[in-house]
């Protein structure tokens, strides 16, 4: 026989590595080693034919019934499709017909299973119809788990098993012959191994594949495999009688209780619930229901091993077994007569656009329905309740949807990809998932950096594709390696691929959760895992084995679980070894550890949220498990091992992270966003606020950073704009400062003329500078270096286009000069164009000492450029009725303008002059009270400056008058602690009766704060005390200065006051106390005052005063003897008055009595003999007289009155009561208004000269 037909008998896995060393040039010694190679396998094949178990069927089983069919099928097809129904015998049954029919000799018979207990159990049943122990003929493998060997004819595994040896053996060469079971349930990993086993029959066309399924749509894995036969196996072998029991008066736990209690005593019950928490509830119901002679069982996959065993064991009680839809397939329950069906089932659903896996109680298909009809009728009839109507049967899907369509697909991507399987988009699968999905789940392996951005399989991605785990389990481990960190994560990984080791069974969970506490931790649950697996090696290691499934009874630990953790870390470390991993000395490091973990669920973090849940990735919201540690504290960040949306949507196995591990674990997934850019003076750069995302959730916002990279011409424009425009961190270059010099001076033409548009805008300018400026230099360092070598001149040249036009500056310079001159003396102007702005438009700087004592007129007419704009809003601020008479406005405004143009008048008042203007012009007299200053605008304002001694300024105001009071009262109120006040305090503090102070010619420069200010001495008496005191003008106190030397005259020659007192009746006297106890002092001092003051001419040296009283004391005593007698007149009139005021019902003419109060309070006043001039006092009795007359005529004048009280009001809201007293115009005017009274009220007697209402207004204009 050639070397060529001796291949074909070896054993598969060799065949293809000898043929193709055959076909080389092969030496004599490589021949010959070849030749003992094939001869070894060959006598494998003829060991394996040998040593083949003694085929026995159960032929109570249907399958059993149809050997040769199946046989035959499978000798001359290389697809079959065997579909039957539950309990046909076709999982246990077939692996045999393949043996028998020859399978299994030449490679194994691959039979795989969906779910690791079910391979676990099948491969028991085989092994034992077979009569073999497990694990020699009969052999299974699960993740972590090899119970087989080489030597093994049938290998049971899970179909992931299958998938996860593709990558080492390609082309499946170990088998001879595939058997996929439940391929009906369209698992992942079922629907990707179908796609597989397809593209490689054409080559493969040794290896035979059998696909079973339950006898639910076989016709759409018969078209798949190109018409593959067919063969149909009947299931049952009694009837199931199917009935609808849906009673919508009851709720759901009580319909499960009915249908129990309507069946026979006798019979196991298997009642199909959607999942774990219900099982318990209505375990927990039917134990209330003192069912006798009955045990309830719960079944699912987290149950232990040992607990799913006690559904086999023979029980002479009746079992009701409370079961998920793990025991419509997986798991066959033997002797089984009535199935109890929900409806529904917790369906796995995985949400691509939230990330979340889902796991909704659905309505299951017509398929499903079937399925659980076929667990009864396998030994007897049986029947089958359905807790749902018939019609809601004939309404739902004819299948199950098959696990691609709802499920991340990442695993199946990357191993697509280290297959070399090509795009998942091209693959053949019986049923393509959605572009949405496929798109995610490539998504989510760029994320972890398994692939790159180009779909390319990374070294992070070829790695875990050691390690037969989840590609986010896989990368923790990666991370975990290369942060010296792998023991830890291992051990973390493992717990994680496994269900959880902690029981909680559901009547002892207040024990369980006492017991689980010892591994709690306030801020992470893998932390606790690290505690338990301490918990269990520690103990593993000191007892022996059935002391140990006691501790971890005790402590509510599945010993099971346990075991098998064990079994998947021992593994994980070998797996780690085969990578050349260096294993850390079981370093410990928290923060590491959840770095590593953080590298595979990035994308299950959450932030705290104010409403006390989480935020996830893309904004989905959900809560910390109650089970967890940190249910309680809810930090403020935390990743978790998965998010699940039953009831609610939960976080299940969550730790405690910072933001800044999330930075450094995912900085590719990171958004940045800057806030508008700014350029930083102190550092002379330009920064931004960073602010860094991950999945929509903020990790942190306003980090300073450079934005020089991120964006540099901006930068550039931006340094030029601060830095080289606005004189932010600049140096004094030769070119900055010859530019500025010539911008400042175009900004200060825009600001006389009030424009922007002389000087080419900020956005003009960075252009001009730009342009000449490298792209590169972008802060003031590279700036400098750069103009170290480059020409200074390209930099002063553009000057010539700072202008937007040429300036017409001699024009400007007129109408809007640098200085105003104000009593010979010249202040500076300065201009500012800020609209609403505080000093918008011209402002003045005076001295304080200046302002004090200043003719405020000359600023109200502001200069040239804007006085016309003034004139005409003074003119639109006129009350309407005036309005209409100087209307049109803008003509009349240019008229007066041009009649304000001489420097002659600015002198004047403003308002004063106007209002003569328009009379002439227009005839229309305009009271100085309707001219409005407050309505115009500020710009139209002089801004007065007041400034200190060092030009600072001290204040700021528009209202010359106000300014001045404002600034009196401030200079007063400085302590004199604070100033230099101390030279003159000790002469204000003496008490003088005569001249003893020398001359008070000349003001006292005295220093208050930092304005040095003159202080005008003057006497004052007061509290019957002589004294000094200061003003800051020379005006101020002039009357009580006179009063002061008065009294120092009274003092000179005491005689003449005494005489004075003595020509004082007995009868004056009484009447002159009556009114006012001081006034016969009063009458003596106010003597002195009109005969020896003038207000025009005050006394302020001894010589003077020593001169004015020798020459005018002759005078004393006519003038008094005359002033006693007219005040004695005057007081009995106003006896007379106030008796007539008693008799007069005051409330019949209120207007007219509180007009004549106020008058005569006015007239008489307290010191009114002192503060009125001689003259006036002369006319007193007349005054009076007129007040009496007009008391008497009221109740027929009643009318006119009031009238003429109208007259009277608009004249005396011009006056104070104090400037009514005061000298010159002022007081003539007041003392006039009382001779219009008589004219008006009075008008038998006579007044003291002409008046008219229309004579006081021209000089009311002329005083104001």
């Amino acid at each position: 026989m050639s070397l060529k037909s001796q291949i074909q008998e070896c054993l598969l896995k060799d065949r293809y590595r000898f043929q193709r060393r055959l076909q080389r040039n092969l030496k004599v010694d490589e021949l010959e080693k070849l030749k003992q190679e094939i001869a070894k396998s060959h006598a494998l094949v003829c060991a394996r034919k040998d040593k083949l178990p003694k085929i026995n069927y159960n032929t109570i089983l249907p399958v059993a019934q149809n050997v040769e069919k199946i046989k035959s099928a499978i000798m001359n097809n290389q697809v079959v499709i065997i579909a039957g129904d539950t309990g046909s015998g076709k999982t246990s049954q077939i692996p045999m017909i393949c043996l028998e029919a020859g399978r299994g000799i030449f490679g194994q018979i691959a039979h795989t299973q969906p779910r690791r207990i079910a391979a676990r159990s099948v491969a028991a049943r085989i092994a034992d119809e077979l009569k073999t122990p497990l694990g020699v003929a009969v052999g299974y493998k699960i993740r972590f788990k090899d119970n087989s060997s080489p030597n093994s004819y049938v290998k049971v595994m899970t179909d992931g098993i299958l998938l996860s040896e593709l990558s080492a053996d390609p082309w499946l060469n170990n088998y001879d012959t595939i058997i996929i079971d439940e391929a009906h349930e369209r698992s992942l990993n079922i629907d990707f191994l179908l796609g597989i086993i397809k593209g490689k029959l054409l080559r493969r066309s040794d290896l035979k594949v059998i696909i079973t399924s339950a006898t639910i749509d076989p016709v759409s894995f018969s078209n798949y495999f190109n018409d593959a036969p067919i063969i149909e196996v009947a299931g049952r072998t009694y009837p199931v009688d199917i009935k609808y029991q849906y009673q919508e008066e009851l709720d759901f736990d009580d319909r499960i209780v009915n249908a129990i209690k309507t069946l026979p005593d006798r019979g196991d019950v298997l009642v199909f619930l959607s999942g774990e928490g219900e099982i318990n509830q209505v375990k927990n119901i039917l134990h209330k229901q003192n069912l006798g002679n009955t045990d309830v069982l719960p079944l699912y996959s987290r149950l232990s091993w040992q607990q799913q065993q006690l559904i086999f064991k023979r029980s002479s009680k009746r079992k009701i077994i409370l079961s998920t839809n793990i025991a419509e397939t997986s798991i066959t329950v033997p002797g089984i007569k009535y199935v109890i069906d929900c409806g529904q089932a917790r369906i796995s659903r995985y949400s691509y656009k939230s990330r979340i896996q889902r796991l909704p109680i659905e309505r299951i298909s017509k398929s499903s329905a079937k399925q659980r009809a076929g667990r009864c009728g396998r030994t007897e009839p049986g029947v089958c309740i359905r807790l749902y109507t018939e019609e809601d049967y004939d309404l739902r899907d004819e299948f199950s949807e098959p696990e691609i369509t709802r499920t991340n697909l990442a695993t199946i991507i990357l191993t697509m990809l280290g297959l070399h399987l090509g795009e998942i988009e091209d693959f053949p699968f019986i049923k393509s998932p959605q572009i949405k999905v496929i798109k995610d789940g490539v998504r989510l392996l760029q994320q972890i950096q398994a692939i790159d951005d180009k779909k390319k399989i990374t070294k992070i991605g070829k790695t875990i594709l050691n390690f037969p785990l989840d590609p986010q389990l896989g990368v923790m481990l990666y991370s975990a390696n290369s942060l010296n960190i792998l023991h830890s994560v291992i051990i973390v990984v493992a717990n994680l691929s496994i269900a959880d080791v902690r029981d909680r069974p559901n009547e002892h969970r207040d024990l369980a959760d006492v017991a689980h506490k010892q591994f709690a931790t306030q801020t992470s649950d893998f932390s606790s895992i690290l505690l338990i697996w301490k918990f269990l090696i520690e103990n593993k290691s000191q007892l022996s084995v059935n002391k140990f499934k006691k501790l971890c009874h005790e402590n509510f630990i599945s010993y099971q679980r346990s075991i098998e953790w064990l079994d998947v870390y021992n593994q994980l470390i070998d797996a780690c070894k085969s990578c050349n991993w260096k294993m850390d000395s079981e370093n410990e490091n928290d923060e590491l550890m959840h770095i590593s973990i953080l590298t595979g669920l990035c994308t299950n973090i959450g932030n705290l949220s104010p409403d006390r849940d989480y935020i996830g990735a893309n904004g989905k919201r959900f809560h910390i498990f109650p089970g967890s540690n940190l249910k309680k504290k809810q930090p403020k960040w935390i990743i978790a091992n998965e998010i699940i949306e039953t009831s609610n949507t939960y976080a299940r196995t969550v730790a405690k992270i910072e933001p800044e591990w999330i930075i450094r674990v995912a900085e590719h997934l990171l958004k940045y966003s800057y806030s508008y850019p700014i350029w930083e003076e102190t550092s002379c750069r330009v920064i931004a606020k960073e602010q860094a995302s991950i999945f929509g959730l903020i990790l942190y916002k306003d980090k300073k950073v450079n934005y020089e990279s991120i964006e540099p011409s901006v930068c550039k424009k931006i340094m030029i704009l601060h830095m080289i425009i606005r004189d932010e961190g600049a140096d004094s270059w030769r070119f900055l400062i010859h530019n500025r010099k010539l911008i400042q001076e175009i900004k200060d033409l825009e600001n006389r003329q009030r424009c922007t548009d002389l000087l080419v805008d900020e956005e003009q300018l960075v252009e001009l500078y730009s342009e000449h400026i490298p792209e590169n230099v972008t802060n003031k360092k590279s700036f400098s270096k750069w103009l170290d070598f480059a020409e200074e001149n390209t930099l002063l040249f553009i000057i010539n286009n700072f202008y937007k036009y040429p300036p017409e500056r001699e024009k400007i310079k007129v109408e809007y000069p640098d200085h105003i001159n104000v009593s010979g003396k010249e202040y500076s102007l300065e201009y500012t164009f800020a609209p609403n702005g505080a000093q918008d438009g011209v402002l003045v700087k005076i001295p304080a000492n200046d302002l004090l004592d200043f003719n405020k007129d000359a600023f109200d007419w502001l200069v040239p450029g804007f006085l016309q704009e003034k004139i005409l809003q003074l003119l639109k601020s006129l009350p309407k009725q005036y309005r209409l008479q100087v209307s049109p406005i803008p003509t009349l405004a240019n008229s007066l303008y041009q009649r304000c143009s001489s420097e002659k008048i600015k002198h004047k008042n403003l308002l004063i002059y106007l209002g003569q203007q328009i009379n002439q012009i227009m005839g229309v007299n305009i009271p100085l009270s309707s001219w409005s200053l407050e309505h115009i605008p500020a710009y139209l304002k002089m801004h007065i400056a007041v400034i200190d001694d060092y030009g600072e300024i001290i204040k700021i105001e528009t209202d010359f008058n106000k300014l001045c009071t404002k600034l009196k009262q401030d200079l007063e109120s400085i302590p004199p602690s604070s100033s230099k006040k101390e030279s003159i305090l000790p002469i204000l503090s003496v008490e003088y009766d005569s001249w003893d102070f020398g001359d008070l010619l000349q003001p006292v420069k005295v220093e208050v704060g930092k304005v040095t200010v003159d202080n005008y001495l003057k006497i004052i008496f007061s509290n019957g005390k002589i004294k000094l005191k200061n003003y800051l003008t020379s005006s101020d106190g002039i009357i009580e200065h006179n009063i002061g030397i008065c009294k120092l005259m009274c003092n000179l020659d005491d005689k003449i006051p005494k005489y004075l007192h003595k020509q004082i009746s007995q009868k004056q006297n009484f009447i002159f106390k009556a009114h006012n106890e001081q006034l016969p002092n009063q009458m003596i001092l106010a003597t002195y005052l009109h005969v020896m003051t003038d207000e025009q001419d005050i006394i302020l040296s001894e010589n003077e005063f020593e001169l004015r009283f020798t020459q005018k004391h002759d005078e004393i005593i006519p003038i008094f003897n005359k002033l006693r007698l007219l005040t004695e007149s005057s007081l009995n009139i106003l006896n007379i008055i106030k008796g007539k005021l008693t008799k007069i019902i005051t409330t019949r003419y209120p207007e007219s009595i509180a007009d004549l109060n106020a008058q005569m309070t006015l007239l008489l006043a307290p010191n009114f003999l002192l503060k009125s001039s001689f003259t006036a006092i002369t006319r007193y009795p007349t005054y009076l007289k007129a007040i009496e007359h007009r008391l008497e005529k009221l109740s027929e004048n009643y009318t006119n009155d009031k009238i003429h009280i109208k007259s009277i009001e608009k004249f005396m809201n011009e006056l104070s009561v104090e400037s009514s007293y005061r000298g010159g115009k002022v007081a003539d005017f007041r003392w006039d208004l009382e001779e219009l009274r008589i004219s008006l009220f009075a008008q038998t007697l006579k007044t003291s000269k002409k008046i008219s209402i229309k004579r006081l207004e021209k000089q009311l204009s002329e005083i104001i």
